[in-house]
């Protein structure tokens, strides 16, 4: 038994008799894969370093060695995370199911410093309930950091369905969207599979309260981006070739007119090198194409009306943020912000005609 920050709760009984049952097995297999979000390599692309895989059998204990991707000092407000995800899909990683994340933060030891590259050993155990429980050691400090909770209770991954048809909405649209452009290039069944399960996602009501259906309606999301997955996994050229013209666009579009001279000659070099990846079949592709979109986004982080705009859309969409209190303090300080640089600004435009 779990209380609702996932912490263990001690039980008068804590056996269950089971008088009756239909099957029996040696074992019980997980039910789904789950994985820690890692790089490949330092400053490579994210991707999922499994501790179980689907069908194995549970219980299952291992180790599997870390790098930390940036220092973290005693007692400094920053922290290390280890985000857990549920499911098989490798690209993008995040459309599987986010299940939860360990920290260690910097509050939690007194002395030393964990330098970016330390190594991280993780000893790990899936329990056959589900429960995975997670030792990190820092040989570096001497350290050693447990979980101590349920990840699938934990604040962080768990989903309030009774809040979530807008988010789901949302979802579905997207990744209809991503189908469509697919069903342009290639011709699969699973894509109409898929769009049969966001029809019936995409049923839910923008105030549907009810958890279970909310809950029915985000596993149809899932299966849908899990069969895109598949599908481009069987025609990853194409795919690819539809990814890479689409980043290209994007950028001729909206994003070459703010760029630099010199950001505009590397964006289109980085295409070329992207190009020669897909004709060569090259497994480099994807890190090219995080690099073409991160750049994208680097170029629209400096225009103030892009910022603005995606400050509002995430003040407003309150559902992707588990902790409601956070979320307010945040957009709180946020508007603070932008009124006292809007009043700097205004002071500054106005000081030349007082001048005058």
């Amino acid at each position: 038994m779990f209380d609702s920050n996932g912490g263990p709760v001690s039980l008068r009984e804590d056996k269950i008799v089971i008088a009756r049952t239909a099957a029996s097995i040696d074992a019980i297999p997980a039910s789904h894969s789950v994985g820690v979000e890692a790089r490949d390599k330092v400053g490579g692309r994210l991707s999922l370093d499994y501790l179980v895989r689907e069908g194995d059998q549970l219980p299952k204990k291992g180790k599997k060695t870390f790098k930390a991707g940036e220092s973290l000092k005693a007692g400094s407000a920053g922290s290390i995370k280890f985000k857990l995800w549920e499911g098989d899909i490798s690209d993008p990683i995040n459309d599987n199911r986010f299940i939860g994340m360990f920290e260690i933060k910097g509050t939690d030891f007194d002395d030393g410093v964990i330098a970016a590259g330390a190594e991280l050993i993780c000893e790990y155990e899936v329990l056959d309930s589900g429960n995975i429980v997670l030792e990190v050691s820092v040989p570096s400090i001497s350290g050693s950091f447990q979980s101590g909770r349920n990840f699938y209770s934990s604040q962080e991954g768990k989903v309030d369905y009774t809040n979530q048809a807008k988010n789901i909405q949302e979802q579905s649209d997207h990744t209809l969207q991503r189908l469509d452009e697919m069903a342009s290039k290639v011709d699969d069944p699973r894509l109409e599979q898929a769009r049969e399960k966001l029809e019936q996602a995409s049923t839910i009501k923008t105030d549907e309260a009810d958890p279970e259906t909310a809950k029915q309606a985000m596993d149809h999301v899932q299966e849908a981006k899990r069969l895109l997955a598949l599908t481009r996994k069987e025609h990853l050229k194409d795919i690819r070739q539809l990814e890479l013209d689409k980043a290209v666009d994007f950028f001729d579009k909206v994003v070459r007119q703010h760029a630099r001279p010199t950001e505009a000659s590397s964006f289109d070099n980085l295409v070329k090198t992207a190009q020669r990846a897909i004709d060569n079949n090259s497994g480099d592709f994807e890190s090219h194409l995080d690099d073409l979109r991160s750049r994208n986004f680097m170029i629209l982080w400096r225009q103030d009306w892009f910022v603005i705009e995606r400050f509002k859309w995430l003040a407003e969409d309150t559902y992707l943020f588990p902790d409601a209190r956070e979320h307010a303090q945040l957009v709180a300080a946020g508007r603070m912000r932008a009124c006292l640089m809007w009043r700097s600004n205004w002071s500054r435009a106005v000081r030349p005609i007082r001048a005058r």
